[in-house]
């Protein structure tokens, strides 16, 4: 018979084995919870980069409209300041004088010049503007560069300078028309 102090030799190995079986239970599930700490870590960093990248590319494009929209502005302004330009030679060719034969011709050269960066201007508001102000700059431009070589002529022989004069108020009309169409449809994509 065995004395009751005595325990059976299965049992510390019971335990033992126990003992490793919780050690080793203990690592696994140790190691999933780490496992799934750091996929969490990964899917939040996975997000917070996705984020960046999105506020990055929200940046860029914000920049590239602003950018754009600066060089719209310019070319528009552009416009506007050329078109002043060949007004103030029509206006100026009617004033010189008799005999100043060489102010007309340096009015009349400087306006086909005028003439000719309008038309590049207008080729660069038809490639990045919307139609509404492609049209609106086209209508701009026409009203004025139409007639202004009829007036260089006109205003050089004498029965033709009040036909220049006569042109020149039919023109202005129509310009000024023209020229606060342009205003509003660029007000009207600019402040909308």
């Amino acid at each position: 018979m065995q004395s009751s102090s005595s325990v059976p030799t299965w049992v510390p190995i019971v335990v033992a084995i126990l003992g490793i079986l919780g050690i080793i239970a203990g690592q696994v599930v140790n190691s999933w919870k780490e496992e799934r700490r750091w996929k969490r870590e990964l899917a939040r960093e996975d997000v917070r980069w996705q984020r960046e990248q999105e506020r990055h590319s929200e940046q860029h494009r914000h920049d590239k409209q602003q950018k754009n929209r600066e060089l719209q502005m310019q070319i528009y302004a552009d416009l506007v300041a050329t078109m002043t330009k060949i007004e103030t030679n029509l206006v100026a060719n009617i004033s010189v004088p008799d005999g100043h034969r060489h102010e007309v011709e340096l009015l009349h050269s400087e306006n086909q010049q005028l003439n000719n960066e309008s038309a590049q201007l207008l080729a660069k508001i038809q490639m990045i503007s919307t139609e509404e102000i492609a049209d609106a700059a086209t209508s701009f431009q026409e009203s004025l560069i139409a007639r202004s070589h009829q007036i260089f002529h006109k205003s050089r022989d004498e029965s033709g300078l009040e036909e220049a004069e006569r042109l020149i108020d039919e023109i202005f009309r129509p310009y000024n028309h023209a020229q606060k169409q342009f205003f509003d449809a660029v007000k009207a994509e600019f402040l909308d």
